[in-house]
């Protein structure tokens, strides 16, 4: 029993490394065609990663298709959206920094003029001025 599920983690990871190599063809190729910098198209398909919702129903229809082989295979496939849905926020906060789209709470942001405005309307936010 322990040598099969050896085995299955191998898959797992295989799956895995399949549906990040095809995100990150798929990405890089529509940025390519789109026109997109060189630096997104570097980082497209880290957005990607956790998109789950296709895959899941994927997944739905071969088990209820594939009576013999569909349920074990839909529970490999689950495990591998899982794992990306782990390390996927993680890629996509890399990405959004790396093209330049995350920005810090500073001078000149919305929020820190927010919190400035909300300073000086004298809102107080349950301490004593």
């Amino acid at each position: 029993r322990a040598g099969q599920q050896g085995g299955h983690v191998e898959w797992r990871m295989v799956c895995a490394q399949v549906r990040l190599g095809s995100l990150f063809v798929g990405a890089g190729l529509g940025s390519k065609v789109a026109g997109c910098p060189p630096v997104q198209v570097k980082v497209a398909w880290l957005a990607y990663v956790t998109q789950a919702g296709v895959a899941l129903g994927l997944i739905k229809s071969v088990t209820a298709h594939e009576p013999v082989w569909g349920p074990p295979f839909g529970a490999l496939l689950i495990a591998v959206v899982v794992c990306n849905l782990m390390i996927g926020p993680l890629m996509f906060k890399y990405a959004i920094i790396t093209v330049g789209e995350a920005h810090r709470i500073g001078a000149g942001s919305e929020r820190a003029a927010l919190v400035e405005n909300k300073k000086n309307s004298g809102i107080t936010t349950g301490t004593t001025p």
